[in-house]
């Protein structure tokens, strides 16, 4: 396979795993497709293209994330990290990053969706203060205890859940971050735009008759 064959198959694979929902696991039997699971997916399948892969950890606040007041709120560990990965292009020398960690949908979320065209860096999906040295990712890695982690940071995981689903699946949705926006108020909002345009059908059938 020739290298812009490589590259052209390497984004359509990039597009293929970041379209894929995100979504914290809540529960062992659960499936998740956050960040870490996300973008390990496309380690092996770069690989077999003839890319370099190393896995990266960055380190975060979720207090210093553009998220809704409401969710910050929530009692939780600020302190977290956040995956993505470093890659070399066939016939390339550089390391370039890529993270295919939120799925479109989430642009009316203010978050940043990567395009990526094979060979360039795409941004980091996460505000990091932190990048680790890729000989401290493996022990940091090695050093959490994640059904602490999830028993610590569970509310806050499901309500972030619940606020990504709600730009799939809200006919009315805001368009940018509200430091005011509530879960209940999306659902809300939606209820009354059908009863607003169930009222509307009435009143033209009164007027039809």
């Amino acid at each position: 396979m020739k290298k812009e064959e490589k590259i052209k198959k390497a984004v359509e694979v990039f597009n293929e795993i970041r379209d894929i929902p995100y979504h914290i696991a809540l529960g062992p039997d659960e499936e998740g497709n956050d960040c870490d699971t996300k973008n390990k997916k496309l380690i092996g399948k770069l690989q077999n293209l003839g890319y370099q892969v190393q896995y990266r950890v960055g380190l975060f606040r979720w207090s210093e994330q553009n998220l809704p007041k409401g969710l910050i709120k929530i009692k939780h560990d600020d302190e977290s990290s956040h995956s993505f990965l470093e890659v070399i292009a066939p016939s390339e020398s550089d390391w370039i990053q890529v993270d295919a960690t939120w799925d479109p949908k989430l642009g009316k979320a203010s978050l940043p969706i990567a395009e990526w065209d094979g060979k360039s860096s795409t941004p980091i999906a996460i505000k990091c203060y932190k990048i680790l040295p890729v000989e401290e990712t493996k022990r940091y890695l090695d050093s959490i205890d994640f059904n602490k982690d999830l028993k610590d940071n569970f509310e806050l995981y499901k309500a972030f859940n619940e606020y990504c689903d709600s730009f799939r699946k809200a006919s009315v949705i805001p368009t940018e971050v509200d430091e005011s926006f509530s879960l209940d108020s999306c659902f809300r909002r939606n209820d009354d735009k059908k009863r607003d345009l169930s009222t509307n059908a009435r009143d033209d059938e009164g007027e039809n008759k």
